[in-house]
């Protein structure tokens, strides 16, 4: 093809790439203004650097509150909750008002991006219109506001958790959805247990100070439709690309390229062995060796990882985080494709608690929600083509998401397999035994209780038969006393009577 052919092309690909973006864009403000009118809510703002981005139900436009601002919400029906997605985390606090009461309620995100307020609850009452100030700098991408029920994509998430029986260690936000496909589904939802989802770096700026403004919310969203409630953590490294002919090679590469940033291999390992404290983890799972795809940034993820299994029960190492924290020896370490003790998860096997989906296609549905990566091949490699559709996680032959390895284990080696759990007390049983425990325990007190009250019952009862038999037996006595006196009564009269006869009769 000539240099003239490819250009024309390009400018076709261009214009086809413009007019979808253009249909996308109506139609996702004519979604939004329906969805509005649906519950008659109408919401306008003012004071910031845009005042209509607000309700266009795009993520990539945002704006900029100023010094004296405010978002004007008002239903004839009353409101009942709130749902901001904010283009950047808030740092500061922000007042909602009922503009019929003037009473104002403080609200703050607790570090979430995306923040559900239940106006109700916080105000005390159903009001038909509120204001929201924000402080000067806060950035916003969109508001909605609800009459009745919210609808189920409204994300109310929960905090980070305080112990996780398991801690997914994915490098960026989508490789949780890939190579790690199955994993949350299967046990956040399925077996209910503590998974922490920890990031190993963060997106909302790119290399270069380039800033995000869609990728932190896909995050969010593929997290939320595989079953996670509890926030994720991530670091504060910025996301940078490196590969190289080795192991030790593209490490390398890719600390290079971070000392620009100021970072060193140590802030790496730093941030691992303090997230290892903080969450307590029995199970850690992480990143292949040779990072996959050849990663660079996967690579020093399982690297650092595996090393901090030799640093984290050591308080000389790191000793700020062993203050704060204590130190802690997880259970176990898998490693992605590691071949020593290898195991051969199921993601394919449906369950109820799924809707009837395995955990392989839950996961689908999850990277869905990275729009943004799904034009690259991972789409392919994940879900398949269209003449070729991929349904099953045994489908998949390169850096298959069914196969890890052992790499560090403090409970033994795994005997079943097919588990990371395997030989773990999870923190998730311990509160079912303590709940049983406390119920038992307050069973065994009910019981003790009962018998104490129902030996206190006979005792009463024998006490009162004695009293009765004591009454009666001092009645018997009275009467015997009373038949004998009279029975005397009787013989002295009877004797008196014979004398006096007999004295009758000598006269």
């Amino acid at each position: 093809m000539t240099v003239k052919n490819k250009n024309i092309v390009k400018r076709s690909l261009r214009t086809i790439l413009t007019a979808l973006l253009a249909v996308l864009l109506c139609a996702s403000l004519a979604f939004a203004k329906e969805r509005a009118e649906e519950q008659g809510v109408t919401i306008t703002a003012s004071g910031f650097s845009n005042n209509k981005v607000f309700t266009d139900d795009l993520r990539k436009t945002w704006a900029r509150a100023g010094k004296d601002n405010s978002v004007t919400i008002s239903c004839e029906n009353g409101l009942s909750s709130v749902y901001i997605e904010f283009d950047q985390i808030p740092e500061q606090t922000w007042t909602i008002t009922s503009s019929e009461t003037g009473k104002t309620a403080e609200c703050e995100s607790k570090g979430f991006l995306h923040v559900f307020t239940d106006i109700t609850e916080l105000l005390g009452e159903h009001p038909k219109e509120v204001v929201l100030r924000f402080a000067e700098g806060t950035q916003i991408s969109n508001v909605y506001a609800f009459s009745g029920e919210e609808p189920s994509w409204v994300q109310k998430w929960e905090p980070m958790l305080k112990t996780a029986d398991i801690m997914l260690i994915s490098t960026h936000a989508d490789d949780e959805q890939l190579f790690f496909a199955g994993v949350l589904p299967y046990y956040a939802v399925e077996r209910k247990v503590d998974v922490q989802v920890v990031y190993f770096v963060q997106h909302f700026h790119k290399a270069h100070k380039v800033f995000d403004h869609v990728r932190p919310h896909e995050q969010l969203d593929g997290l939320w439709t595989v079953g996670i409630r509890n926030y994720p953590y991530m670091s504060e490294f910025p996301d940078v690309y490196g590969e190289g002919t080795s192991r030790s090679n593209a490490i390398s590469n890719l600390l290079s390229s971070f000392r620009y940033y100021g970072y060193a291999r140590d802030d790496f390992q730093k941030f691992v062995v303090d997230t290892i404290r903080k969450f307590k983890p029995h199970v850690i799972v992480t990143h292949d060796f040779d990072g996959e795809y050849g990663h660079a940034a996967h690579i020093l993820n399982a690297d650092v990882t595996a090393k901090a299994m030799e640093l984290v029960g050591d308080p000389a190492q790191y000793p700020e985080s062993a203050a704060e924290y204590g130190t802690w020896v997880p259970d176990k370490l898998y490693v992605h494709l590691y071949k020593e003790n290898p195991i051969v998860m199921d993601w394919d096997t449906p369950y109820d608690s799924l809707g009837g989906l395995t955990p392989f296609q839950v996961t689908q549905k999850g990277f869905d929600c990275h729009e943004t990566q799904t034009i690259y091949w991972f789409w392919d490699w994940l879900c398949g083509t269209r003449s070729n559709p991929i349904t099953k996680a045994t489908q998949i032959r390169k850096y298959s998401p069914c196969k890890y390895g052992l790499y560090f284990t403090n409970v033994g080696p795994d005997v079943k397999g097919g588990d990371f759990l395997e030989n773990v007390y999870t923190y998730a049983q311990q509160r079912i035994d303590e709940a049983e425990a406390e119920k038992k325990r307050q069973e065994e007190e009910a019981e003790r209780k009962r018998q104490e009250e129902e030996a206190e019952r006979k005792r009463l009862e024998e006490e009162r038969k004695r009293q009765e038999e004591e009454q009666r037996a001092c009645e018997e006595a009275a009467k015997r006393r009373r038949l004998i006196i009279s029975a005397g009564c009787i013989v002295a009269a009877a004797a008196l009577i014979i004398l006096l006869i007999i004295r009758s009769r000598r006269r």
